[in-house]
C-alpha cells in the first residue's frame, strides 16, 4: 500500500486524505495543472494523474494501481473559462 500521510491509495482501492473513495465523489482524469480533462489520449496528455472531486487533491496513479497525493488544485479558479477563450 501507499501511503502519503494524507490518504491510503491500495490497488485501485482508494481512500483520499479527505476521506472520499471511488463509489461517493470519485476521482477523474487531470493534468498536472489540476484541470479536469476527457480521459482520451490526446487530451490527457499525464495519463496517470487524477483529481480527487471531493478535495481536489491530485494523485498520481502507479502501475500496480496504488496512488501518492502530489499536490493540490485551487480549483476556485482551475475550471473557470479563461479570458479570451
Amino acid at each position: 500500500m501507499t501511503e502519503h500521510g494524507e490518504g491510503s491509495f491500495d490497488n485501485y482501492d482508494w481512500t483520499c486524505r479527505c476521506g472520499n473513495q471511488p463509489p461517493t465523489d470519485g476521482f477523474y482524469p487531470c493534468l498536472k495543472s489540476g484541470r479536469y480533462v476527457p480521459p482520451t489520449e490526446a487530451e490527457w496528455a499525464d495519463g496517470d494523474l487524477y483529481r480527487c472531486a471531493r478535495c481536489d487533491a491530485v494523485i498520481e496513479m502507479d502501475p500496480d494501481g496504488g496512488g501518492r497525493i502530489v499536490g493540490v488544485t485551487a480549483a476556485a479558479f482551475l475550471d473557470q473559462p479563461q479570458v479570451g477563450q
